[in-house]
């Protein structure tokens, strides 16, 4: 049976209790390590579900679960969050494991009208109490995961956590390497991925800092966030030389829904000039209600020349966090 233990700190270092009755331990190496000492099999047991769900959403279509890499780095980056805020990574590493895991329910992607953190709660309770934890501890985690995308939750420092693990993975040299393994994922060639969803990584890389939740999650966030710009900017600029493209960075600033008077500043990565005719390129807004938040429906078009040279996208728009 696994019990609570306390965190002991002092200034230079801090010393974790485990879990697991009679064993001290000090920073874990890694995910893997932490859960295969203190809940063995749980990961496996998480990995299990995802990578099925996964598969058979894209009926056996990949080799490997995108989810289940994910997850680890989300994971990964808890634990290292946790270790700078002074805390025990156990609890928060839990909630990141289990976070994802009911996005491809029964196969299907964001299916029926149940949030996918209300499935992904469930499991975390089922397999944790298989793993032998007491009800208090998993309703702890439950509570951090239903919580992450629900402003009328209470959310604790566990969902502060992986609120910011969840988004600095997504950003930084690994995020720059996602964008293209997304591109991949999505069956798009790279230019349809600029045109489509490079305004959103820009967006959220420029807000990257006002969507943390705990001071480490800040501190990560105004070195990544540069980091992001700049190698966008890089290859941007690099495909103009090369002459393949050339896209500008347009900064604008929209309404985040009507009647708020609230404002979200845009980093919209726009062809410089419309491929038909070489005139500049109009961009007009709308924001409608997604499923969790407001979201930002851009149509660009040419004035000038036929409608073919247009195109739209849409993405949710960056929520500003309550620091805790």
């Amino acid at each position: 049976m696994l019990t609570t233990g306390e965190i002991k700190l002092t200034r230079s270092e801090f010393r974790l209790r485990s879990q697991v009755i009679g064993v001290t331990t000090g920073e874990y190496k890694n995910v893997r390590q932490l859960l295969h000492h203190r809940c063995p099999g749980l990961m496996r047991a998480a990995r299990d579900v995802i990578e099925a769900s996964e598969l058979k959403y894209c009926q056996n279509s990949r080799e490997e679960s995108f989810l289940w890499q994910h997850t680890v780095y989300v994971a990964s980056m808890a634990m290292q969050l946790s270790y700078r805020e002074g805390l025990d990574p156990l609890f928060p590493v839990l909630t990141a494991l289990f976070h994802d895991c009911g996005k491809f329910q029964n196969g299907k992607f964001h299916a029926g009208k149940t949030p996918e953190e209300e499935t992904g709660a469930r499991i975390a309770r089922r397999l944790m109490e298989r793993a032998g934890f007491p009800r208090k501890p998993v309703m702890q985690v439950s509570n951090s995961i239903l919580a992450l995308h629900n402003d009328n939750r209470k959310g604790d420092i566990n969902t502060c956590i992986v609120n910011d693990a969840d988004f600095l993975i997504k950003f930084g040299h690994m995020g720059f390497a996602n964008f293209f393994e997304k591109s991949v994922l999505r069956g798009m060639v790279i230019r349809k991925s600029i045109l489509k969803t490079l305004s959103k990584e820009l967006t959220y890389a420029a807000a990257l800092e006002t969507c943390m939740r705990t001071r480490s999650g800040r501190e990560m966030a105004r070195k990544k966030s540069g980091i992001t710009i700049s190698l966008f900017r890089n290859y941007l600029e690099e495909l103009r030389r090369s002459g393949i493209s050339d896209y500008e960075i347009r900064k604008m600033e929209v309404n985040r829904g009507k009647d708020t008077g609230r404002v979200v500043q845009l980093f919209l990565v726009l062809p410089r000039f419309c491929e038909h005719c070489w005139n500049p390129l109009a961009v007009s807004f709308d924001t409608e209600k997604g499923i969790k938040r407001n979201r930002l429906v851009a149509n660009i078009s040419c004035s000038v020349c036929s409608r073919d040279s247009g195109y739209d996208f849409s993405f949710c728009l960056p929520e500003p966090s309550i620091a805790h």
